[in-house]
């Protein structure tokens, strides 16, 4: 049984680039490394309990498709879509691990929805962020 120890794997910095304002931030290289011993380039990857979005940054940078991500907080409504347009760049397109950001004309692809259900009193607040991604552009 062949075992990794991934020794790359830091703390979340104390910057405010690298804190997002989430309590359980985890460091985009460890989703890295789980989402590449978990699924392959093309394979859909969920985003449950996003907070702060790395998991769906992590898909997006090794060519995985992500269909929502969802979080309770409201907060993380606001913090997804900075996040994956701040990622993505200006004009959509995911940054791969290694490449660099390739421009491309706006289309289904480039879009980010953004779904948040209101809280009431007796409810909690749901959200979900859709990004269909497709290679064709």
């Amino acid at each position: 049984m062949k075992i990794a120890i991934w020794t790359d794997i830091l703390r979340v910095g104390n910057t405010a680039k690298a804190l997002l304002g989430y309590p359980t931030q985890k460091p985009l290289a460890l989703l890295d490394h789980i989402i590449k011993a978990s699924s392959n380039p093309g394979d859909m990857v969920p985003g449950l309990f996003c907070g702060c979005a790395t998991a769906l940054v992590a898909a997006d940078r090794l060519g995985r498709q992500w269909a929502a991500g969802i979080d309770l907080s409201p907060l993380a409504i606001k913090l997804v879509n900075d996040r994956i347009i701040e990622e993505r760049g200006a004009m959509g397109r995911p940054h791969r691990s290694g490449y660099p950001a390739q421009a491309h004309r706006p289309g289904p692809s480039a879009q980010l929805a953004l779904i948040a259900t209101a809280s009431t009193a007796s409810r909690r607040a749901s959200v979900q962020a859709a990004a269909p991604i497709s290679s064709s552009g």
